[in-house]
């Protein structure tokens, strides 16, 4: 397949030893302070896992105006050194950016540069029985951290410094995290043995509620009216589906293996892969959206979809919340992702090098 080369070089006209040369008039504004380069006020940064015990996870910085990508990690452009092993989770917290990287074990918040500000490691003596960190939700000043050891931690931002709070017991294994009307919401996978979801006030944090959905639940999101849920299920056939926060009642709507929901639309990407020959694996995938509002499905919505995203395995999707634009994460597990971009209508736009290993997560700032 051919790709559109996208490289950062086009956005300025040479590159200086401490960095790029100035695109803009405004220098001044607080996310640029202690940045090594130049970057644009549109931009979106790609969380890269790359593969456990290989310390090879990156963030990758692109001008989503633009469609301009810089192919080196920006946390090592920032920071002088590398991200860690397997990062699990990135998410903005106002003009900040906080990550989470799983078996370097810490949470670090960062500038919306780039820049580290603060880290928390789980790896002390305090925190080393809360396990390994996986998941992360913001609510307010607050931030709320999943870790292997079967709790949810309560961080609180203050300033630039991260400080831990307080942590609260909700299951064996608990997976990904989302905030909803004050309310954090927790996968609770059981590494295949739960099948519930962990429901915690995130002012009080003082007790846990569950909610039952399929079993092995992994990815939870907030959309406008509902919680949604997706999973292994107990058959691997990887269900989706809805939960009301009012009766706390989960309701089957479908399956997919990679997911996200923007303004009550799901766009979900299903990648089912014969694993009998490994390591000559065949896979089909197949995309789709899912109004929430209609209770309707589209198997038309994507348009002009490239050949190569059929025998491709999905890995994560994201949605620009500033233009709608989609983006589908592939992976091969073992080289550079690829990162398809479809525009907000569901037409194909163009491919780029994610630039790491397993494409996790991409957010978006302006």
């Amino acid at each position: 397949m051919k790709f559109r080369k996208l490289f950062f070089g086009a956005l300025c006209a040479m590159m200086v030893t401490a960095g790029f040369t100035s695109c803009s008039d405004d220098d001044n504004e607080d996310w640029r302070d202690g940045s090594q380069m130049e970057m644009a006020d549109t931009r979106a940064y790609i969380l890269n896992e790359g593969n456990a015990g290989s310390n090879n996870s990156n963030i990758i910085y692109f001008d989503w105006q633009e469609d301009l990508v810089y192919p080196k990690c920006i946390f090592t452009e920032q920071n002088g050194k590398q991200l860690g092993d397997t990062g699990n989770d990135i998410c903005m917290a106002g003009d900040k950016i906080l990550v989470a990287v799983n078996v370097s074990n810490y949470v670090a918040l960062l500038t919306g540069a780039g820049v580290e500000k603060s880290r928390l490691s789980f790896e002390g003596e305090e925190y080393k029985h809360l396990g390994q960190v996986r998941s992360l939700a913001v609510s307010g000043n607050n931030v709320f951290v999943s870790s292997y050891g079967g709790y949810v931690s309560k961080l609180r931002i203050s300033g630039n410094k991260l400080n831990y709070v307080d942590s609260l017991k909700v299951g064996t294994y608990p997976e990904t995290l989302a905030e909803k009307d004050g309310k954090i919401y927790c996968a609770v996978s059981g590494w295949g043995a739960d099948k519930r979801v962990a429901v915690i006030d995130a002012n009080k944090f003082d007790a846990v509620e569950y909610i039952e959905v399929m079993g092995n639940p992994d990815n939870v999101l907030a959309s406008d009216n509902a919680i949604l849920v997706q999973g292994y299920g107990s058959d691997n056939s990887y269900p989706w589906g809805t939960i009301n926060p009012d009766t706390k009642e989960y309701t089957q709507k479908g399956n997919a293996t990679a997911y996200t929901v923007y303004n009550n639309v799901v766009y979900a990407a299903m990648s089912e892969t014969d694993w009998s020959n490994w390591p000559d694996v065949s896979t089909v995938t197949t995309l789709y959206t899912y109004d929430l509002t209609t209770d309707k499905k589209n198997n038309t919505f994507f348009k002009e979809m490239p050949e190569a995203i059929k025998s491709s395995s999905a890995y994560s999707m994201s949605v620009n919340p500033y233009t709608g634009d989609i983006f589908l994460a592939t992976t091969d597990f073992s080289t550079d992702g690829i990162i398809y971009k479809f525009k907000a209508d569901g037409t194909y736009q163009l491919a780029f090098p994610a630039y790491g290993i397993n494409p996790n997560k991409i957010v978006f700032l302006k």
